[in-house]
């Protein structure tokens, strides 16, 4: 008589599906003590006067670049509204894109959390 793993083998499967999320979070040591945004600015980026406004260019171009990748590649991208389920919201096109059998990113989504402060 076979084993119970040979079995399972032979009976069983195993399928997973996933909404995967990518948050995107930096930790730079020598950004956290004084002098330390200054120096990033000045001497990594090479921007000759260190202002804050220089951040907010960083990030928009962050969101240029996803923006561009989206287009580049059909890939839809959209703002989640404000009280809905991500998964349920995705969950149409993550399974059009198994239907087909497409794999990789199938849906950009952008939330923004509001934290009091």
């Amino acid at each position: 008589m076979e084993g119970i793993p040979a079995l399972l083998h032979d009976h069983v499967t195993l399928q997973v599906e996933s909404v995967d999320r990518v948050y995107l979070n930096g930790y730079v040591p020598k950004l956290q003590y004084p002098g330390g945004g200054y120096y990033w600015l000045r001497q990594v980026r090479g921007f000759p006067i260190p202002s804050p406004a220089i951040l907010g260019k960083i990030g928009d171009g962050y969101v240029r670049d996803v923006e561009r990748y989206a287009k580049q590649n059909g890939t839809p991208l959209e703002k989640f509204p404000k009280g809905v389920r991500k998964e349920q919201h995705v969950r149409p096109l993550f399974e059009r894109a198994m239907a087909e059998g497409r794999t990789g990113v199938v849906f950009i989504g952008r939330a923004q959390e509001k934290a009091r402060s």
